[in-house]
């Protein structure tokens, strides 16, 4: 069988997912906007500091995706997390609450997974592709530089929803699927401390407030403490929407104070703080519309994958991808 080209665009969990299941006879191309793999899989470092500003951790319920991180290529770097759990309430009280189901981190870095998938592909970082086209019969793809690369048969995006739409023509069969699919955006306020963290948990929920989440990065599976804390919160969708055109600075102050008060810490002793913005944070439907793992156009030759295919989590992101290598080998590779 002649090599067949496909470009992805996207190394995070879903893209990175189908790569890793195709050939070895498959030639690929995986294109990715930011310095490195792992999209919501990924981490920020400042010195001594080390934030996962994305997924703070994740589940396994599935048979299929307990196996993959049991595996030997993932196993060495998974790591359960079963941190002592609050929830924080400013206008109330805290109390404590429990996970009633495992959850797992990548070691020493949440990105260490996506590292173990890219492992051998070849990746072309700092790539954000803006659009693609039609030429001769293959698909060619273009930079925001105007660089282009190509030829391709396929073109599979692992973007959020809305993205995808963008660079896929209307013709595309899961179109209006694409367009169906809305997502909600969260503000990450990375936070540093110049002092050991002093509570006795390390995940918490919070009520009443625009921070939606908080949770310790400094006290996760074989992560960096050198006696300071790492810090990771997370606003609430609705606050973020009504933020989206506010000063970064302003952002910052408003996470940072509500955060400071409900820790009883002194202002001094933050160190750092960095804030990042996920417009496409998590689906609000659960899954599209016809159920499918992903979205696939045989005639075009075009096909999506991603979280937002089922429910917005790690492993819906590589079942995703997982599942439209099996339909390439039951479809395609034949």
């Amino acid at each position: 069988m002649d090599s067949l080209r496909i470009a992805i665009i996207g190394a995070g969990v879903s893209g990175l997912s189908f790569a890793q299941k195709l050939p070895a006879w498959v030639k690929i191309k995986v294109f990715e906007k930011a310095r490195g793999v792992g999209g919501r899989m990924s981490t920020h470092y400042h010195d001594a500091f080390q934030f996962d500003q994305g997924a703070p951790f994740f589940t396994a319920r599935s048979k299929l995706f307990k196996d993959v991180i049991r595996s030997e290529q993932l196993s060495p770097v998974i790591d359960e997390w079963a941190p002592k759990l609050m929830t924080l309430d400013p206008l109330g009280r805290h109390y404590k609450r429990q996970w009633f189901e495992p959850h797992y981190v990548a070691s020493t870095k949440m990105n260490a997974f996506c590292k173990r998938l890219a492992n051998g592909k070849n990746i072309y970082l700092q790539t954000r592709i803006t659009s693609i086209s039609k030429e001769n019969g293959y698909w060619v793809l273009f930079d925001e530089g105007g660089s282009h690369y190509g030829p391709f048969d396929w073109v599979i995006s692992s973007a959020p929803a809305p993205q995808t739409a963008d660079l896929f023509p209307q013709e595309f069969s899961g179109y209006e699927d694409l367009h169906s699919i809305k997502m909600t955006s969260c503000f990450v306020l990375m936070v540093g401390l110049n002092i050991p963290w002093s509570h006795n948990w390390g995940g918490a929920i919070v009520k009443n407030s625009p921070l939606a989440s908080i949770y310790i990065d400094s006290l996760k599976p074989q992560r960096n403490r050198q006696y300071k804390t790492s810090i990771v919160v997370r606003s609430t969708s609705d606050w973020a929407s009504d933020r989206m055109s506010v000063p970064e600075a302003s952002n910052i102050q408003a996470m940072l104070d509500p955060l400071v008060a409900i820790l009883s810490i002194p202002k001094i002793s933050v160190e750092y703080t960095k804030l990042h913005h996920w417009r496409y944070a998590s689906p609000l439907c659960e899954e599209t519309e016809d159920g499918l793992s992903y979205l696939i156009d045989p005639e075009l030759k075009l096909a999506a994958v991603g979280d937002w295919c089922q429910n917005g989590t790690v492993e819906g992101a590589f079942l995703s991808g997982y599942y439209l290598s099996d339909y390439f080998k039951n479809n395609i590779f034949i």
